[in-house]
């Protein structure tokens, strides 16, 4: 049964959640074995317009939403003048300078309010639209499983949509957006409205992260006014803008919120970096995703009656074997070798030998010799005839005209002269344009041929460099044979010395081909200075006006690649990879530091296990397994047929006809092209199986060690809540302990390990029974363990969250004008 599940990512955390779900999603599961996914929307809510994202899989199911304004303080002044948002609009918002708001909301909630606001029929308009879509996508899935003879129940009045809203209560962006987006959902008619919030770790002594803080305490403290609210009194009746009506709310939109953050209750588990605490909201919104939604609903329903409150928190733990991780950094690996064929100084890659060969001058300089001889007389060629005129043929009028009226060689002398007006001379200068485009056209072509050929950008800066100098030659040869030049008295000179050796009594043919010779040598003359300049443009390192070919772009020179060059040394350079500020989406650091986190919640399980005789030290130790999955999958793929390292790799992911118009384009910075090749490479790497499954199953079974420190990992939550959790009746015996599940790819793999940890705990709280086991045929390469904490108000259960509250009312500011503001910045809702 297909049910529709839209997850609404809001600010760069609630993106990279759902951009890790869907990382989870598209690694773990088999193409041909997915289910399909038309049903489940993403979408992406961000105020940091410079913000990069990664689709997997099918982009059409990902929705962007950038937003922006131009002028804040305009926009403020204009809803209160409207009389729209009186009640939290702070006055400050409307003396900001002007300036545009690209780059998020600068920690402030009451901005992040106000960018929404300011594109609020929008958003709310793309939101619905695509709610609406994977609707129709559902139904639309139910009805061919039912005509195929499946089971759907009451399959005509639909399967209600269930929207996550994610995203951190830390920043302005998610903190000032939240209940309005799901004030959104719910007036589109939708209910289940669960959220998944990141919040601030627990302080340490230090109010370092002051704004964080104070904006998390804001938005608990917005939604504990929905709280007890026994008189039903009116928490949420806002003036929208756009005409849109609002919801008149006495109650929380959200049916349920889970709060996760770096703080586990047992501290010595705290997530260490901020990327970790985004794949465990990842693996919790995948799980979620893959099927574990429906058995969670149930026993939620059932728990319900029991009071477990509007709050909640979870642990989750268990065995991953990385074959996302392993997939990505394999990919970079194979994308480095590629730019370093790219680049490499001395060698190419021959595509007829498929070895790399030495870049050999000598024939290079035979071939662009060559190659120019032909470019040079193709162009000359041109001045003969083009769209407007014959000039061959005007030679023979000339020439019968000459016979017929018996006139001497003045008459010669007056055609070819530069100076006279409407003479052959005049009309065949119209030519020059015509000539100079075939070399550019020709030029560009032979160049961009040798680059796709070869793809070494030193081998294609020496062919520049020897046919600027053939180029050269050729002047310099016409120049010393025949004294012609570009300049006009150069050509009066040639002119005279022609015209007096001129045979005026032979026969008609013989004439008619003397005057041609002196055609050839005024076409020469016309060409020089179109060689001169692209023989100097071809081997500068810099030019001042790049000379653009019709239909293709800048005419390559030295510098051009030069250019290329660094773009591609930069992305192969470690400062690159440890660079955690650029907008790309995976590292070689990142990876590394995942894999060998051991506070991430699950542990990464491999075939091939550390040597017990091993001389490696502990941190060697800890990457020896990921390292060695990595070679094998490099060498799985290159010893598969048709593996090759060339432009051709990229295939769909660019819209360039070849490597040159590519990696010259200015859209095509570093960033771009790193993010491009990664993901050819990923995806060239799954469609060729070079990765294959590993079930964990009987490693754990078989590793005593790994399952005691998941069974320690998932005894509490990822969040740091005082003592009101601690009790463990609740927890263990009450309705939560409904809520404890193991999820693996089928229950009797489950087995193994649950009777493995009963060994080790027999009062442990997965006990082996069908209602603590649920199976999700889609999942592959792991085992996961799952625990629902609720019952707590974490305005007032969260560990040091009166000092939460302090930075949220006064920061660390003394004046008081200054509290008052930092008062009004923390404050976007109540």
């Amino acid at each position: 049964m297909a049910r529709p599940i839209i997850f609404i990512g809001i600010g760069t955390s609630g993106l990279r959640a759902v951009e890790e779900a869907q990382r989870f999603y598209y690694y773990n599961t088999i193409e041909g074995e997915r289910p399909s996914i038309s049903e489940v929307k993403n979408i992406f809510i961000e105020t940091n317009l410079g913000q990069n994202y990664e689709s997997f899989g099918n982009e059409s199911n990902t929705l962007p939403i950038k937003i922006g304004l131009p002028y804040p303080s305009n926009t403020a002044k204009e809803f209160l003048d409207q009389g729209i948002g009186k009640s939290w609009i702070p006055n400050e918002l409307t003396k900001m300078s002007h300036h545009e708001v690209v780059s998020g909301a600068g920690g402030k909630p009451a901005m992040g309010r106000l960018i929404l606001w300011g594109n609020f029929k929008s958003v709310y308009n793309n939101i619905k639209n695509t709610i609406k879509d994977a609707e129709t996508n559902a139904h639309d899935i139910n009805k061919r499983i039912a005509n195929e003879g499946g089971n759907i129940d009451d399959i005509q009045n639909g399967i209600e949509p269930i929207i996550y809203i994610v995203g951190s209560l830390t920043g302005g962006t998610g903190s000032g957006m939240f209940i309005d987006i799901a004030m959104m959902v719910l007036q589109m008619g939708y209910s289940n409205i669960f959220g998944l919030l990141l919040l601030p770790p627990k302080i340490d002594g230090h109010t370092i992260y002051n704004m964080s803080y104070g904006n998390a305490y804001g938005a608990l403290k917005a939604l504990s006014k929905f709280d007890h609210n026994d008189k039903k009194d009116i928490i949420y009746n806002e003036k929208w803008p756009n005409g849109l009506t609002s919801p008149i709310a006495t109650q929380s939109p959200f049916k349920f919120i889970q709060f996760i953050s770096q703080s586990y209750k047992q501290r010595n588990y705290s997530i260490s970096t901020l990327d970790g605490l985004y794949k465990t909201a990842g693996l919790y919104l995948y799980l979620k995703r893959i099927g574990f939604m429906t058995k969670w609903m149930e026993k939620y329903v059932d728990a319900e009656n029991d009071d477990l409150g509007s709050y909640g928190t979870f642990s989750l733990a268990g065995a991953h074997f990385p074959k996302d991780d392993i997939e990505s950094y394999t990919a970079i690996e194979l994308g480095i070798n590629l730019i370093n064929r790219w680049s490499h100084p001395t060698h190419f890659f021959s595509k007829s030998s498929q070895k790399f060969e030495p870049i050999n001058e000598v024939i290079i300089n035979d071939l662009e010799t060559k190659r120019i001889k032909n470019i040079v007389a193709k162009a000359l060629t041109t001045f003969d005839a083009n769209a407007t005129q014959n000039l061959i043929e005007d030679l023979e009028k000339y020439l019968k005209k000459m016979e017929e009226e018996k006139l001497d060689k003045k008459f010669l002398t007056d055609i070819f002269a530069p100076n006279i007006d409407n003479n052959f001379y005049k009309k065949a200068i119209i030519g020059i344009n015509y000539a100079e485009n075939t070399l550019k056209q020709e030029f560009y072509d032979a160049n961009s041929n040798i680059f796709s050929d070869t793809e070494s950008i030193s081998l294609v800066k020496i062919a520049l460099e020897k046919s600027a100098k053939a180029i050269e030659n050729i002047h310099k040869f016409w120049k010393n044979q025949y004294g012609v030049g570009s300049e006009v008295s150069e050509w009066a000179k040639v002119l005279k010395i022609e015209i007096d050796k001129f045979d005026i009594n032979t026969t008609h043919d013989r004439k008619f081909e003397q005057l041609k010779d002196i055609f050839e040598l005024m076409k020469k003359h016309f060409l020089t200075a179109s060689l001169v300049k692209i023989g100097n443009y071809l081997k500068s390192e810099k030019v001042e006006q790049i000379i653009n070919v019709e239909g293709k772009g800048g005419l390559p020179y030295i510098g051009l690649y030069s250019q290329i060059e660094a773009k591609l040394v930069l992305l192969v350079s470690e400062s690159f990879e440890n660079n955690r500020e650029g907008n790309f989406v995976f590292s070689k650091l990142q990876i590394e530091n995942s894999v060998t986190d051991s506070t991430i919640p699950y542990e990464k399980v491999y075939k091939d296990k550390v040597p017990s005789n091993t001389s490696l030290s502990l941190q060697e130790q800890k990457s020896f397994p990921f390292k060695k999955a990595v070679k094998d999958a490099i060498n799985n793929y290159e010893s598969q047929p048709n593996q090759k390292y060339s432009f051709i790799d990229l295939g769909n992911k660019v819209s360039e006809a070849n490597i040159l118009a590519y990696l010259s384009s200015e859209n095509q910075g570093s960033v771009t092209i790193y993010n491009h090749i990664i993901a050819a490479y990923r995806s060239k790497l799954k469609n060729s199986r070079a990765i294959k499954n590993y079930t964990v199953t009987d490693d754990l079974a078989d590793n005593k060690g790994t399952l005691s420190t998941i069974l320690t990992k998932v005894e509490g939550p990822i969040l740091h809540i005082n003592e009101l959790i601690d009790n463990q009746k609740l927890i263990n015996t009450g309705p939560l302990a409904k809520l404890a599940f193991v999820l693996g790819i089928n229950n009797l793999e489950t087995g193994k390990v649950l009777k493995r940890l009963h060994d080790i705990d027999k009062n442990n709280p997965f006990p082996d029974t069908i209602e603590h086991k649920y199976e999700i045929n889609s999942l592959q390469n792991s085992l996961f363990f799952f625990r629902q904490f609720a019952n707590f108000e974490p305005v007032n259960d969260l560990a040091n969250i009166e000092l939460w509250k302090k930075i949220y009312e006064v920061g660390d500011k003394t004046k008081i004008e200054e509290q008052e503001k930092f008062m009004k910045d923390r404050t976007a809702y109540f």
